[in-house]
């Protein structure tokens, strides 16, 4: 089997699929199985978890299939002069695939494509399409909450159930919470999607603008379709936590803060705290947030104005969580709903409707 493909169509297919390679104890992990197949070249990668698979515009004279080790591989395909032909062909001993590029010439070993290991389709799924960029957001906005304690696995991804009118995504770590809630009419589902795989539509969803992706779900799997890309996992099996009942009222008193000057001043004011959790400790009071904190020989404040009509209520938080809530919303304008001190706070945007965020108040 001998065929060609520039050098861009392989280094995005190479992009899209080298992130599930791994050698672990398995070899043929580590490898990036290859189809020629008329016109396309078909590239594809598994953790045994998740598979990729990606199409990509090329020419061959026999249809084949091999696999090629993925490290090597990319930096082949990296390296190679820009808009470059590379053209793969067994050596005459059939004992190496030999790869051209430009003036470059390299010989890698592979496995045959028989010993790839062969992953699940999904069967009987519920099956919805939804905008790239749109998907892509929430999922990255859910992503910054998910667990990545081991030991609590049903965290560790983000889970997404719909009622049939509507779909929503929650990541939560037990400390923090995001929740998108989107007005898109699917068929009525419930599954957590593995972190792994989160990452992977995430980045098959980037750049695709308004194009439709499919995504289809099935008892124990999901697929993610979009352009020539499809990625499948499994799912993580359990049942995943209500957290409605930890999500509380958004109010009454609401403080409208400027996002980045937010969060300006939390890493300004949690500089001098200690240890793994840096805490920061927060007074909501009309026209201003005093923030402080306080080390085991120094103690800091700033201040930042907001927008505050309630009595002074004062919060400890885990500066860090905090902060990666607060970031995940993408308006200029934030609201915090601190509420008494002692209970869960709500993070809001008029020009996110869709964004909820709740940060578990720590004892500073």
């Amino acid at each position: 089997m001998k065929f060609t493909i520039e050098r861009a169509a392989a280094l995005a297919a190479m992009g899209l699929v080298s992130g599930l390679t791994a050698k672990k104890t398995i070899p043929v992990l580590g490898h990036v199985m290859i189809t020629a197949d008329g016109g396309d070249i078909l590239f594809r990668a598994t953790n045994l978890d998740q598979e990729a698979t990606v199409i990509a515009p090329g020419q061959s004279n026999v249809d084949g299939a091999y696999c090629l080790p993925a490290a090597q591989l990319g930096d082949i395909i990296r390296n190679a002069p820009e808009g470059a032909e590379i053209s793969f062909a067994p050596n005459t001993e059939g004992t190496r695939i030999t790869i051209k590029a430009g003036r470059s010439r390299f010989n890698l070993p592979f496995i045959p494509a028989d010993d790839f290991p062969t992953f699940p389709g999904i069967d009987k799924a519920s099956e919805f399409q939804i905008e790239a960029d749109k998907f892509a957001g929430v999922l990255s906005q859910c992503a910054v909450a998910m667990s990545r304690d081991a030991t609590r696995y049903i965290l560790n991804g983000v889970h997404i159930k719909s009622d049939g009118k509507t779909l929503a995504l929650v990541g939560t770590d037990g400390h923090r919470l995001i929740k998108c809630v989107l007005d898109i009419k699917t068929p009525k589902l419930a599954a957590t999607i593995p972190s792994d795989m989160v990452r992977e539509m995430i980045k098959a969803l980037q750049g695709h603008g308004a194009q439709m992706a499919k995504v289809r779900v099935d008892a124990s799997k999901v697929s993610l379709a979009i352009g020539s890309a499809v990625v499948t996992s499994k799912l993580i099996d359990g049942s995943f936590p209500d957290v409605e009942r930890v999500i509380p009222e958004h109010g009454p008193v609401i403080a409208n803060v400027d996002r980045d000057e937010f969060i300006k001043a939390i890493r300004r004011a949690s500089s001098l705290s200690e240890g793994k959790v840096r805490g920061v400790k927060i007074e909501f009071k009309p026209g201003v947030a005093v923030l402080s904190s306080r080390g085991e020989n120094a103690d800091g404040q700033d201040e930042i104005d907001i927008t505050f009509d309630g009595e002074a209520v004062v919060v400890g938080f885990n500066s860090a969580l905090l902060s990666d809530v607060v970031g995940a919303v993408d308006c200029d304008v934030i609201e915090i709903a601190p509420a008494d001190g002692h209970s869960p706070v709500s993070i809001k945007s008029a020009a996110a409707p869709w964004f909820t965020g709740v940060v578990m108040p720590l004892r500073v």
